[in-house]
């Protein structure tokens, strides 16, 4: 969970989160690292909020983020 200061120190709004009625329902982050880089990682969203496209819209969000970088991904 302290990953999210981290890349938020390093490219600070890189993390997305997403609410619904109040309670978060998922997030993402998506670095910048450079110019030329970047990574997609801490995307956590509980089984009650998928094939809801609420994960689709995350990712839309980080996709947008980082522009025409290359991009490194964690899947865990």
């Amino acid at each position: 969970l302290h990953d999210s200061a981290i890349f938020n120190a390093a490219d600070p709004g890189s993390l997305f989160t997403m609410d619904i009625a109040g309670r978060a329902a998922g997030v993402i982050s998506a670095v910048r690292m450079t110019p030329d880089f970047a990574f997609i990682g801490f995307f956590v969203l509980p089984p009650e909020y998928r094939r809801a496209r609420h994960g689709w819209t995350l990712m839309r969000a980080a996709i947008d983020r980082i522009e025409d970088r290359v991009v490194g991904a964690e899947v865990i």
